[in-house]
């Protein structure tokens, strides 16, 4: 039984902490993303100093605010051809080169030792992680030709065979590499 001034203080803990921040993750498990491996810029870029890429703190649709700390607005959804061509509309940060990132550089921003989501919610918070995000990526499926890879972000897994290129799903972009 929880006496009333534990409640108080569970409560008090539940609303200072935003809902986006919310990730299950193994304790004693190493963390393969962790905040210093980015920097982050108060424009909504972050650039990861271990592979180069600079990413958009937010997915495709919703707008970096400073202020908060916290991407806002609805993620839209794209089939793969117009993710795919998301990035030539895209200017963030004075960067106007920003594209769909292939299937190993969106594999990089994955929390392993986390799930809902697979993602430091410091280097990308987002209002909306209360609902499973498939990302596309750039990297069609060889042999199946109308699918293509994504990662699901929910639970950190990438998969291809349920993943028809006109099913809608979110867009994370990404600058540099290649």
């Amino acid at each position: 039984m929880i006496n009333i001034k534990s409640a108080i203080a569970l409560t008090i803990a539940c609303l200072c902490t935003p809902l986006s921040q919310a990730a299950t993750c193994q304790a004693n498990s190493p963390i393969n993303t962790p905040d210093d491996r980015f920097q982050t810029d108060t424009n909504g870029t972050v650039l990861d100093l271990q592979t180069g890429l600079m990413w958009d703190r937010c997915a495709l649709g919703q707008t970096w605010d400073n202020a908060l700390k916290l991407c806002t607005g609805t993620a839209s959804t794209k089939n793969w051809r117009q993710a795919t061509r998301s990035g030539m509309d895209h200017s963030l940060g004075g960067y106007t080169d920003w594209r769909l990132p292939n299937i190993k550089e969106l594999q990089t921003i994955i929390e392993l030792s986390c799930w809902r989501p697979a993602i430091n919610v410091t280097i990308f918070p987002d209002d909306g992680f209360l609902q499973i995000h498939n990302y596309w990526s750039s990297t069609p499926h060889v042999v199946y030709t109308q699918q293509a890879w994504m990662v699901n972000l929910d639970a950190g897994y990438n998969f291809d065979n349920l993943m028809d290129k006109n099913s809608q799903h979110e867009v994370r972009l990404v600058r540099g590499g290649n």
